[in-house]
């Protein structure tokens, strides 16, 4: 093959590894924009490792390729080298053949049969199933319902630790506790809220001996930096036990705080009006 035709070799792998890596940088962007969109968090997940995987990809292409085309360029230019073999003269020198001499060696008898060599059979490598990604199991049965207007939450958004309370006056939490009489008519709770965007889904659920209650999930309409707060009361009051309140942006649970509903009562000053309903503060 000639050095032209070896050059146009070179420029074509060049060609062919550009176009390649092109494709595959526009793939994993696609799949990239794909993970900051996604409704859920695995399908995010997924559309996220696609991306980085077809990046990397790219990444190796461009050194192969580079690589390729400079060898084949370079055996391009390197002019074909002659061996020429010359004849050397050696000298040769013949030996007399040598007698050989047969020795006899007699063969001792024996009666112990010699064993014969078994074969021991090679392990066969057996396949590991690769693991199977598992959604979590204890979300609200709500959580997964989708809305039609809700955008992705931002990756560094988050809830803070919650802090319980009997009551919420002038935006202000009070009578602050983990363990509430009977007769609390609802139960109030404050966190912190960091980056959290607009139209971003979050739920906050009431569970009570480890069982869903109430809570569906909603749009976050607030600020993305505040105090959120929340709050429950169940129709015909809160029945003795242990409750608990957790705090989700999207699938991902952010916080949680237990409270006990005991048998005692108490004698409340002001009585207001049941509800159900979980809101933020602006």
């Amino acid at each position: 093959m000639n050095s032209a035709t070896l050059h146009l070799l070179a420029s074509a792998v060049r060609f062919v590894g550009a176009a390649a890596v092109i494709i595959l940088i526009v793939i994993a962007i696609r799949a990239l924009g794909e993970a900051r969109s996604g409704l859920y968090y695995v399908v995010r997940e997924k559309a996220r490792s696609r991306g980085l995987r077809l990046m990397l990809l790219a990444l190796l292409v461009v050194p192969v390729t580079l690589g390729l085309a400079a060898y084949v360029d370079h055996v391009a230019g390197s002019p074909p080298v002659l061996v020429r073999a010359t004849a050397t003269p050696t000298l040769t020198h013949t030996a007399q053949p040598l007698r050989p001499t047969v020795t006899d060696t007699p063969e001792l008898p024996t009666d112990t049969p010699q064993p014969r060599p078994t074969t021991t059979p090679l392990p066969v490598p057996t396949a590991t199933a690769s693991p199977t990604r598992i959604p979590p199991t204890d979300l609200p049965p709500t959580l997964l319902t989708p809305i039609p207007s809700a955008v992705a939450a931002a990756e560094n958004a988050s809830f803070g630790p919650l802090q319980l309370g009997a009551c919420y006056v002038n935006y202000q939490l009070c009578a602050i506790a983990n363990s509430f009489p009977l007769d609390t008519p609802i139960v109030h709770a404050t966190f912190l809220v960091r980056n959290m965007n607009r139209n971003a889904i979050w739920t906050a659920a009431w569970y009570r001996d480890g069982k869903y209650v109430a809570g569906d999930p909603l749009l976050w309409t607030s600020a993305p930096n505040t105090v959120g707060h929340v709050f429950f009361g169940p129709p015909g009051g809160f029945r003795p036990g242990k409750w608990e309140l957790r705090v989700y942006i999207e699938d991902r649970l952010q916080s949680k705080a237990a409270f006990t509903i005991v048998n005692a009562t108490s004698t409340p000053t002001i009585t207001p009006t049941i509800l159900a309903t979980a809101t933020a503060a602006r």
